[in-house]
């Protein structure tokens, strides 16, 4: 058994990073495909890109044996001032005990109070079931913002900073309350009002809180002795006290900076000042000392998660996001954004968009700090950005400041050199979202090419820049040269000779390889209807409806559904199945082939799929009119879903046809 007086956490410092990068390269995380080791210089630039605010160190006889981080910004966007995530969590292999782990977790909990953020986030891969049944002792859950990325991490929010926050209880001697004991039993998100309940036990006492998804405590607290929230009346909000024990005397509130109260059984709740937020300070005064409660509670936020724009881009429609990214969408799937500058905001900042004639003007405002982004379409291929700012703006940048540019495409080319290379998920290019390569960043202009799309993009960064972390690419700039904020890019039309990038190989005319009559049919299992609520790699999980499979109609190596009448209520669709396959399986891309590692990435195609079986030496073809397809492998299954949008005049169809090298060949599998 390990002495927990042997054990210390400490925060990193500078000259921590070779240590750190040690431990890092000696258990082989955070790896880069290349398998070259991670540096300091990489750490420290990647902390400065990540916004890590706390990267905690536990030593063991004043050597290093764990970590465990805290920052702002992973590769889907940056998180507010009030939020963060939770992240590189590592015990060295040698020193892996329970006594270890658990002292980590302990010591941060009882830290969480002090790192002042509200919210916390995290993301673990949904084939890791340690790491899965650990976050949910520390209070991580499913939320209405839940996503599966394309190598399957799940995003988890835990809401245990907010009740961490809620109430202290170091003056009160009527009960010993043991932290070791603190467990969630049970989290009730209730996504119309944009709330949860959450029910706790500490020392054998059952704690229910109420917390609000945008509101850093929760507004509602039932211990034994009382129960105080902040609860919304005709419009106003009403701070009422439910005594639940004689032990309760009185609860003295303040209520903004001079405001007081004391209220009592018979005189119970007072009605606050009308704004958009209340926030409650109290003491319930009890025979056997004080309990220390704070509360808060905000109008529910109804701004718009997009903004749509009434111009057009090349027949892309255009919208801006809450975070101020400018969207190139078609038939809502998401191809280009060009993102706003990126890092932590105040949580009260906000997004004003303006529209004029080949004008775009972005601003985001906070008690009197102004950044402003316009955006001049200068031509029909090419747009120019700069940005405006005024002083009281530059306090709120970090020292280093991102901008970046995303392909949502999955199959598109990459200028390297003098040649075009294939976007290869996990091998090309070399990146890793929760580390950057710190001599990969230059000063160079950026070229792309996307085959379905026949689109190039040229992209001249606001400094020097790489494609990492899935942006294409990612700019950095120090705060201190702020002088030129300005960038520029272009999206062309473009027509690449086909047999130049092997483009589209097409099987009908292949003389070797021949269409098949098999029922391959009978390799499907599982087959589901599921609503979707977005295109892409980054897969909204969570509130789903799932539809009854009745009404497919399976023929002829065709999945159908032949009325959608029952999906009217979903924009987006799916039809998911698992096909099954045995050995090596190899997707053949518009832009080259790639095998399918067990449980990597996700691939993306449109409206055809095709994949080779290495063992029984065919091809299958998966094709879906306006379909969007989404496979992966998993054991001896392709796990395949395609999406469809609901308002399309096609019928959601998906057909298999197999070829193979002689009709000879064919048998039923």
């Amino acid at each position: 058994m390990k002495d927990n007086n042997k054990l210390m956490i400490s925060e990193v410092a500078p000259e921590d990073y070779q240590e750190v990068i040690g431990l890092f390269n000696k258990n082989q995380v955070y790896q880069f495909s290349n398998k070259i080791p991670l540096t300091p210089l990489d750490l420290d630039l990647t902390m400065k890109i990540k916004e890590v605010t706390n990267l905690f160190l536990l030593k063991e006889n004043n050597k290093l044996i764990g970590t465990i981080g805290f920052f702002k910004f992973i590769t889907h966007g940056c998180l507010n001032q009030d939020s963060s995530f939770s992240g590189y969590l590592l015990i060295d292999s040698e020193n892996r005990s329970g006594q270890a782990i658990t002292y980590l977790y302990k010591t941060i909990l009882e830290t969480m109070t002090h790192l002042g953020f509200a919210n916390l986030y995290t993301e673990i891969s949904k084939y890791n079931k340690p790491s899965l049944a650990l976050s949910k002792l520390n209070g991580f859950t499913e939320y209405h913002g839940t996503y599966e990325d394309m190598l399957h991490y799940r995003s988890l929010r835990s809401n245990l900073p907010k009740i961490m926050n809620t109430f202290r209880i170091s003056d009160y001697h009527g009960k010993d309350y043991d932290l070791s004991t603190f467990r969630i039993l049970e989290e009730l998100e209730d996504t119309q009002k944009k709330e949860t309940r959450i029910r706790t036990t500490i020392s054998e006492e059952e704690i229910i809180y109420k917390v609000q998804d945008n509101a850093n405590l929760p507004y509602s607290l039932k211990l034994d002795l009382f129960q105080i929230e902040i609860v919304e009346i005709d419009g106003h909000h009403i701070l009422q006290v439910k005594f639940l024990s004689d032990e309760v005397k009185k609860v003295r509130v303040k209520l903004g900076k001079f405001r007081f109260s004391t209220l009592t059984k018979e005189n119970s709740s007072i009605r606050l000042k009308k704004d958009n937020k209340s926030r409650v300070q109290a003491v319930v005064v009890t025979t056997n000392g004080n309990i220390d409660v704070q509360l808060e509670r905000t109008d529910i936020d109804v701004s718009p998660d997009n903004v749509p724009l009434s111009q057009t881009f090349q027949g892309y429609d255009l919208s801006v996001s809450s975070e101020g990214n400018l969207i190139f969408s078609k038939q809502g799937r998401k191809i280009f954004e060009d993102s706003f500058l990126l890092f932590s905001r105040p949580s009260e900042a906000h997004i004003l968009v303006k529209e004029e004639k080949d004008k775009i003007i972005i601003t985001l405002l906070y008690k009197g700090a102004s950044i402003q982004k316009n955006i001049a379409i200068v031509s029909n291929e090419k747009v120019i950005c700069s940005y405006d700012f005024n002083r009281k703006a530059q306090r709120l940048f970090p020292n280093l400041i991102k901008q970046g540019f995303k392909i949502h495409c999955q199959e598109y080319l990459i200028k390297d050199g003098e040649n075009y290379l294939p976007y290869k998920p996990g091998s090309y290019p070399v990146e890793h979202d929760d580390f950057v390569r710190a001599e990969d960043f230059k000063n160079k202009i950026f070229n792309y090419y996307v085959p379905d799309e026949r689109k190039k993009v040229q992209y001249t960064p606001i400094g020097k820049a790489s494609n990492q972390m899935q942006f294409r690419p990612l700019s950095l700039l120090e705060k201190d040269d702020l002088n030129n904020l300005t960038y520029q890019f272009s999206i062309s039309h473009v027509c690449f000779e086909k047999d130049s990038l092997g483009l589209k190989y097409n099987l009908h005319e292949d003389p070797i390889y021949k269409m098949t009559t098999n029922d391959l049919l009978k390799q499907i299992y599982d087959i589901r209807i599921e609503e979707e609520h977005n295109y892409g790699l980054k897969r909204s999980i969570a509130n789903r409806k799932k539809y009854s499979t009745n009404n497919l109609i399976l023929s002829c190596n065709q999945i159908v559904i032949p009325d959608r009448n029952f999906l009217a209520d979903s924009d987006l669709h799916s039809i998911s199945f698992d096909y099954k396959v045995q050995g090596e399986i190899e997707q053949v891309r518009s832009i080259g082939r790639m095998t399918y590692e067990n449980k990597s990435y996700v691939l993306e195609n449109r409206q055809s799929l095709l994949v080779y079986d290495i063992k029984q030496d065919r091809y299958l073809r998966f094709e879906a009119e306006d379909g969007i397809f989404y496979s992966y492998k998993e054991n001896n299954k392709l796990k395949i879903r395609c999406i469809f949008t609901t308002k399309s005049s096609h019928t959601s169809n998906v057909s298999i046809t197999e070829y193979r090298k002689s009709e000879k060949n064919e048998y039923n599998l």
